[in-house]
């Protein structure tokens, strides 16, 4: 048996582990309140720098922020958007440059605007940017309702810069049209081995035309390279190439087919029908619109000319099928109504599915083909009109056209013509672009002469803003909110308004357009007159307690045009000189408009218009142009 003789030592030893635990115990507290803190601290400093920078950036642009070359850090919207508008009042005056590849390197100059020779209605800038969207939007950025979005957001631009694009609308059409015609010495449609049918009497020569090989340009390719350079406030020349097109069908392929269309011709006698009426195409007219075409196994057959036997219908068929459909339509007078007339379907031929009917058979024997129809539905049939509640006019537009000249005078009449009568449902978005339908010499309209490039074109839609301008005052009359209205590229005498600018609409088929909602929970009936040099028009429908107000347009900010620009021209006699009417003031203008209902809704919207400086352009007769004739728009100085 063994006696522990130090029991003084296991106590020490005990309590120093005791100690030792607890002091580490404490040691670990310690640690964890120290890391607490300075996390607490650090949190506090990182809460701290990110309160004092979006307090110094409440009211301006974060570092960072950037349209093109251009940075907006620290500036307030006001300042930022003065800052842009200087550089894209440029850009819109500027010429765009295109280069291309034509037996060495040629440059062709566009003009981003249309001078109008007679009527202000069909000048037009064709680029126009939005600034305030622009500033919006880039403003905007960091500053959404998620709070560690933003953070995330706004410590990014401190090391990488955020660039927005700027907010612009260009008329892509037109301006695809300006460089087609500059570049319309280096474009060709490759053209396919064809057929030449030469009549001697009841007989006929056959001979075959050589293909030709194609050149092309990619216009939508140039369009979106001029968009991303105006998107980043530039305006750098952009290059174009040519393209190379083929042929679908080669001269290799068809001299040896010349039975196939003596066989067509031999057996072949197309019949169109529809109802009772029949329409035979000749053979001197078959003959006109054949052509060589491939199956679907590349086999040589012989066909018909889409386009050639679209123009043949077109021509000698749809005058007799073709109908618009006609809305129920009545006319109110005193309070009565005084015209009623019933809606009527329309017809036409779809031009697609007949062709493709007639070709597919083409050369089976005689030939019937039953002509593709479709109906067309009007927007207002008889049945809704006793259901219209329409009572008493509920606002009118009134403008004044005295000084138009003959052409534009009938415009308006024939603009107002197509909107008499015209009713407009409940909750519908009417659009005057599409009341008016189509705008050629086919629907009354008689043509203006414009200037693009450098050539003089005849236009159709002289006298439509006119329209615009009356419908939109009469909208705002009756209190109906507007979806769609722009200003005049510059400030037009016919749309003052008790002497001042800024309550103008302009319209241009496809776009811009003027639309506005019917929300009166009625249909509205729209009356025109004409009274000597007055345009009106009544908006009839039943009162629902709404009021309209507008302010008076308030008008700042006068620029004086550029000098007279001229431009060289060989469309005019040498040495003589056409020019648009005289130059435009620049200035701005802004009207409130509020609408405020029966429930006690109230709507406001501020409708501003900025009317550029518009210098007057002139046309010089010349033998030959000083530059490239692809050069349009250069400048010539005259003494």
């Amino acid at each position: 048996m063994k006696v522990n003789l130090q029991p003084q030592k296991h106590l020490n030893d005990l309590k120093e582990v005791v100690e030792n635990k607890i002091y580490g115990k404490v040691k670990k507290r310690w640690l964890i309140i120290t890391i607490i803190v300075a996390v607490f601290v650090m949190a506090l400093i990182f809460a701290t720098a990110v309160l004092a920078f979006e307090v110094k950036y409440q009211n301006k642009f974060f570092p960072g922020s950037r349209i093109g070359d251009i940075s907006l850090e620290g500036l307030t919207q006001p300042e930022a958007l003065e800052v842009i508008s200087q550089i894209t009042e440029q850009l819109e005056r500027q010429e765009i440059k295109i280069l291309y590849k034509n037996n060495g390197r040629s440059q062709l100059t566009i003009t981003p605007s249309i001078n109008a020779l007679d009527d202000p209605d069909l000048s037009r800038e064709l680029l126009r940017f939005d600034n305030h969207k622009t500033i919006a939007e880039a403003f905007s950025f960091g500053r959404s309702k998620s709070w560690w979005l933003n953070i995330i957001n706004q410590a990014r631009m401190l090391s990488y810069d955020k660039y927005f694009p700027a907010s612009l609308s260009l008329d892509d059409s037109m301006m695809k049209l300006l460089i087609k015609q500059g570049l319309s010495e280096i474009e060709t449609v490759a053209q396919n081995a064809a057929v030449k049918i030469t009549w001697q009497g009841d007989d006929y020569l056959v001979e075959f035309v050589p293909e030709q090989e194609g050149i092309t340009v990619d216009y939508d390719e140039a369009i979106n390279k001029i968009k991303n350079n105006l998107k980043q406030l530039k305006n750098n020349q952009i290059e174009i190439t040519k393209q190379a097109t083929a042929p679908v069908t080669r001269l290799s392929e068809v001299t040896d087919k010349e039975y196939l269309v003596r066989q067509v011709l031999a057996t072949t006698t197309p019949e169109l029908t529809y109802q009772d009426k029949k329409w035979t195409i000749s053979k001197t007219d078959l003959s006109l619109v054949m052509e060589f075409q491939k199956d679907e196994n590349s086999n040589i057959i012989v066909g018909l000319n889409q386009e050639k036997f679209v123009s043949w219908l077109e021509q000698n068929v749809s005058p007799q099928i073709n109908t618009e459909p006609k809305n129920a339509t009545i006319e109110i007078s005193d309070g009565k109504v005084t015209k009623f007339e019933a809606h009527r379907d329309g017809l036409n031929i779809n031009l697609e599915e007949t062709y493709q009917k007639i070709n597919h058979y083409l050369g089976q024997g005689n030939l019937k083909v039953e002509i593709v129809v479709r109906a067309t539905s009007p927007k207002i049939v008889t049945g809704d009109i006793n259901s219209m509640g329409i009572k008493e006019i509920i606002g009118t537009g009134h403008s004044n056209f005295a000084g138009s000249p003959n052409n534009r005078r009938h415009n308006i009449k024939t603009g107002a013509d197509k909107l008499h009568g015209i009713l407009i449902k409940p909750d519908e978005e009417f659009s005057l672009i599409q009341a008016l339908g189509e705008i050629d010499g086919a629907h009354g309209y008689k043509q203006e002469l414009v200037i693009k490039g450098n050539k003089t074109i005849p236009e159709y839609g002289g006298g439509l803003c006119q329209i615009g301008t009356t419908t939109f005052r009469a909208a705002l009359e009756s209190g109906l909110p507007i979806t769609a209205r722009r200003s005049h590229s510059y400030n037009v005498t016919y749309y003052l308004e008790n002497g001042l600018p800024g309550t103008d609409a302009t319209i241009y088929d496809p776009s811009p357009d003027l639309r506005f909602i019917n929300d009166t929970g009625n249909y509205i009936l729209i009356q025109t007159r004409i009274e000597g040099n007055d345009l009106y028009f009544d908006f009839w429908g039943a009162e629902d307690g709404r009021i309209a107000e507008r302010t008076v347009p308030k008008v700042w900010n006068w620029v004086s045009p550029l000098p007279t620009k001229y431009i060289e021209s060989l469309d005019i006699p040498v040495g003589s000189k056409r020019c648009t009417e005289s130059a435009h003031k620049g200035v701005d203008a802004s009207f409130d408009y509020t609408i405020t209902y029966a429930d006690g809704k109230i709507d406001k919207t501020t409708f501003s218009s900025h009317y550029k400086p518009w210098q007057a352009v002139c046309l010089i007769g010349v033998e030959t142009l000083t530059t490239d004739v692809a050069t349009s728009t250069d400048e010539v100085l005259i003494p």
